[in-house]
């Protein structure tokens, strides 16, 4: 994964974190899931 995509992936898990009142990590956990799928 290059830098630039993580940091847009770590700037939308911030963002779904807000809506969600989630924590940030949970988040990122739940779209590096994703994204290796």
């Amino acid at each position: 994964m290059m830098a630039a995509e993580f940091t847009s992936l770590l700037e939308m898990a911030q963002e779904i974190a807000r809506e969600r009142q989630a924590s940030v990590p949970a988040v990122v956990k739940e779209l590096l899931h994703y994204e290796i799928l």
